[in-house]
């Protein structure tokens, strides 16, 4: 419905519901290029139960998680693919059941300098693991997944691409097979912001607490991840910085965007933006505490277009009985 050719999809399922397998099951006879990818046999043994024997790709466990926070450091939690040496042996299984075509992993997102050499490390690994399984089986390609992040602070340095580029060329060796790499983050992650009105000043003894109206059910991050998001005031940038905790209406402590952050001082009725929330912003939205979500507005060439409507309450109470 989105556009693209099914023929060129890769269906990553972690512990797929069975609607979701019976989807993809569907779409792969008339579309025999969709790739889905297990991570556990359980994910095969139910795909040959719907008579399904096409294109799958291996999900891997490396063992070696990197990234931002531990909670996206998937490449050492069990939920994610096969235990790395249990491969060689499920693949030769899938291999006489499937068209076995690839292996996939991810070990982390958001990786920037400092986890950048374990991160290839766990590439190395990955790309050890396909020279192994293609000797069971040709592999069409080796999927290293994303997880190249950007600067969220001020302060940090972007990745030289360059560089990286020539640590995973150094960590990939040589490789029989396509290599494919997933920089979602990467690209998305700057594109987008949130834009929020103050509507409350609070002066407070241990604080001054500014209200606006964009809340944890709009950007998560803050709260689910401890996140640092870049917050401007662009209505009066040129007003001198204070220290200012920003918070939204959600009846919980985790509904702050930042503490004690020097922002040119907010003044009711101002837009704030919050920067950096293209990468696990809008899709982690939600209604919590009945708040609809907002609208999202993409411009491009000088131009602005309504991609996303913005909810009313009636949407929040719609399916309500």
């Amino acid at each position: 419905e989105a556009g693209a050719d099914p023929n060129t999809l890769q269906y990553t399922a972690v512990n797929p519901p069975d609607a979701d397998l019976d989807y993809a099951v569907e779409l792969a006879e008339e579309n025999p290029g969709l790739t889905i990818t297990g991570g556990a046999r359980d994910t095969f043994d139910r795909l040959a139960e719907r008579g399904y024997d096409g294109r799958v790709a291996i999900r891997i466990n490396p063992g070696i998680g990197t990234g931002h926070h531990e909670k996206v450091a998937t490449g050492k939690d069990a939920k994610f693919g096969i235990p790395y040496e249990q491969v060689p042996a499920v693949a030769e299984d899938v291999a006489d059941r499937f068209d076995l075509v690839g292996i996939h992993a991810h070990a982390g997102s958001g990786v920037l300098h400092d986890d950048l050499d374990d991160h290839c490390r766990a590439i190395g690994k990955v790309a050890d693991m396909g020279r192994r399984v293609g000797e069971v089986t040709p592999l069409s390609f080796v999927d290293f997944g994303g997880g190249f992040g950007v600067p969220y602070r001020e302060d940090e340095e972007p990745l030289d691409m360059q560089v990286v580029g020539e640590k995973v060329r150094e960590a990939v060796g040589d490789l029989d097979a396509r290599i494919k790499l997933e920089p979602g983050r990467y690209v998305v992650a700057d594109a987008e912001l949130v834009l929020t009105e103050v509507n409350t000043i609070k002066e407070a003894p241990a604080a001054t607490v500014v209200g606006v109206d964009a809340s944890l059910a709009t950007l998560i991050r803050p709260a689910m991840f401890g996140s640092y998001h870049p917050i401007r005031n662009v209505s009066a940038p040129g007003r001198d910085a204070e220290p200012v905790s920003v918070g939204g209406p959600c009846c919980t402590s985790a509904d702050v965007f930042c503490t004690d952050r020097p922002i040119a001082r907010p003044e009711r009725g101002d837009l704030l933006a919050i920067g950096n929330a293209g990468a696990y912003g809008y899709e982690l939205a939600n209604q919590f505490h009945s708040q609809p979500r907002p609208a999202e507005v993409a411009i491009e060439g000088g131009e602005s277009r309504v991609v996303r409507e913005r909810e009313t309450l009636a949407d929040v109470t719609r399916t309500e009985r």
